[in-house]
C-alpha cells in the first residue's frame, strides 16, 4: 500500500471525476481493492468538508471544536452509512432490472460520486468572507452536486452493465421513486387514521 500511495495513481481516481466518470468506473473494476481504500479516505474528506461548511453559516460557539472532532466522526460514520445503504439499493435495482449483481463496484462508485461534496467549503468560504448570502448558497450549491453525484453514478451504471444512458437513469430513479409513493401513501393513511380516530372522540 506504500508503494501504491507514493506512485500517485491513486490521483486518477479524483481527476476521472471531474473529468470522465466513465474512466473512473473502468479503473474502479480494474484496481478493485484498492478504489475501495481510496475512496473510503475520500468520504472522510467529504464529511470534514461537510462539518467545516455547515459550521461558517452558523453563528460560532466553543461547540465548534467538539462538532469538528466528534461530529466529524458522526458525520463521516452516517457517510458510510449512506453509501452502504445506496450502493446495496441502487445493485439491487440493477439485478431486478436484468443485469449482474456488482456491489463492490456499486459501492466504490456510489462512494466516489459523493466527493464533489468537498467543493462545497471552499463555495461556502468565498460567499462567507464577502458576507453574500451565504446560507441560499449553500442550500442551491448542496442540490447541484447532489444532481452531480447523481450523473456520476447513473454514468457509472451504464459504464458498468453497458445499458443506454436513459435506462441508467430509469434504474436510478425507480428506488427513489419507489420510496417516495410508500411515503405518500404512509402519510395519507397516517392521517386518514389520526382522523378517524379524533372524529370518534
Amino acid at each position: 500500500m506504500r508503494e501504491y500511495i507514493a506512485s500517485l495513481r491513486w490521483l486518477d481516481y479524483f481527476y476521472f471525476i471531474f473529468t470522465e466518470p466513465r474512466k473512473l468506473v473502468d479503473l474502479i473494476r480494474k484496481e478493485g481493492r484498492e478504489a475501495l481504500v481510496v475512496s473510503v479516505v475520500g468520504l472522510a474528506l467529504v464529511a470534514l468538508a461537510d462539518v467545516l461548511s455547515a459550521s461558517l453559516i452558523a453563528r460560532q460557539t466553543p461547540f465548534f471544536f467538539t462538532k469538528i472532532t466528534y461530529g466529524w466522526i458522526l458525520g463521516y460514520l452516517v457517510l458510510c452509512l449512506e453509501v452502504l445503504a445506496l450502493g446495496f439499493v441502487l445493485d439491487g435495482a440493477c439485478q431486478l432490472a436484468g443485469h449482474a449483481g456488482s456491489a463492490k463496484s456499486m459501492l466504490t462508485t456510489v462512494a466516489f460520486a459523493l466527493f464533489p461534496r468537498a467543493l462545497l467549503l471552499p463555495a461556502i468560504f468565498i460567499f462567507r468572507v464577502v458576507g453574500f448570502a451565504p446560507v441560499f448558497f449553500y442550500v442551491l450549491m448542496s442540490m447541484a452536486l447532489m444532481l452531480w453525484s447523481a450523473i456520476i453514478i447513473i454514468q457509472g451504471i451504464s459504464e458498468t452493465h453497458q445499458v443506454q444512458f436513459s435506462r441508467a437513469v430509469f434504474i436510478f430513479a425507480v428506488p427513489f421513486v419507489t420510496v417516495a409513493v410508500a411515503v405518500v401513501l404512509a402519510t395519507v393513511l397516517l392521517v386518514m387514521t389520526a382522523a378517524g380516530y379524533v372524529a370518534a372522540l
